[in-house]
């Protein structure tokens, strides 16, 4: 991949001698449905085992029997897939089951429908391994075909009404996305994600990692290509949105005037999207309604976690 997009030069040191790791590398790979996306995935993380070793976990919730078979089937290609059936619901379980089957000392999540360049995989398990922190380092993935200029992913930092934009210099990044993401097994295991997030499961688990005391980094060297269709916009996402908000503003940031803001910038947001459609405007109260209750029966667990991370 060579072209250029808006503040990521096309070759940005891509000529870099290519860093070694010394620890084990696992790969996490969850996947549903998708047994030809599966497959790519798989040819480009084949020759991101030119530059390190490591072996990969297929944690596959597909429901059909017959597409599971072609997915356990393209993974039984290479002595260093293992495809591992499960009925658990979400990508959020995925990746726990994931991490959890895989020894790796450092993990590297890759979207089933995400196609990696060589260098990936070491650069990614190289910026984790370079820090005794507890990191979380994304790599650039481009949000083909829909997003401008390819849409190269940064770290990102969220706005009043509650959606997320680019970081700015001096600012603290909230989120960066899961497709391609790197930290150590042991951050997985002491702080899994969120299972009841089926939306937005990767704003809350950064917020979640954050509140544990984790930073948020990106090594714009470990590129890939996200395979990405834009679909129609759920209104189901608006629960799990909302209650990700009021994470980071009332346990992250200790901030009641942020949540002020997300509660009616974003609110208005939400309304504008369904006011053309009165019968979802139920549906999205009723939404709002339980990502509240959820908020404060977590709470609780949530300022534990802050807590541990603060001793």
């Amino acid at each position: 991949m060579t072209r250029s997009t808006a503040g990521e030069p096309a070759d940005v040191g891509l000529r870099d001698p290519i860093p070694r790791v010394r620890a084990t590398v696992g790969v996490v790979v969850p996947t549903r449905g998708r047994p030809d996306a599966l497959e790519r995935c798989l040819d480009a993380l084949r020759a991101a085992r030119e530059h390190v070793a490591f072996d990969v976990v297929v944690a596959d919730s597909t429901p059909d029997p017959d597409v599971r078979a072609l997915g356990a089937e393209v993974c039984a290609r290479d002595p260093w897939v293992r495809h591992v059936p499960h009925d658990l619901v979400g990508p959020s379980a995925a990746r726990n089951l994931g991490a959890r089957e895989s020894s790796g000392e450092i993990l590297v999540f890759v979207d089933d429908d995400v196609y990696v360049e060589p260098q990936a995989v070491v650069r990614l398990a190289a910026a984790v391994e370079a820090t005794h922190d507890s990191v979380v380092v994304g790599g650039t993935v481009a949000m083909e075909p829909w997003a401008p200029d390819g849409g190269w992913s940064l770290l990102m930092v969220t706005r009043p009404n509650g959606f997320c934009r680019p970081v700015r210099p001096g600012e603290r990044p909230t989120f960066v996305i899961s497709a391609l993401i790197a930290h150590r097994r042991s951050l997985v295991i002491d702080v899994p994600w969120d299972e009841a997030q089926r939306y937005y499961d990767d704003r809350l688990q950064c917020l979640r990692w954050l509140i544990a005391g984790a930073r948020l980094e990106l090594e714009p060297r470990a590129r890939a290509v996200h395979d990405d269709v834009r679909k129609p916009y759920p209104l189901a996402q608006e629960r799990d949105r909302i209650y990700a908000n009021l994470v980071l503003a009332l346990v992250l940031e200790d901030d009641p005037r942020a949540a002020l803001g997300f509660e009616t910038l974003g609110l208005a947001h939400s309304v504008k999207r369904v006011v053309r459609n009165r019968a979802q405007l139920g549906e999205l109260l009723s939404g709002w309604a339980g990502a509240h209750r959820r908020f404060l029966a977590d709470r609780p667990a949530l300022e534990a976690l802050r807590g541990r991370a603060r001793r």
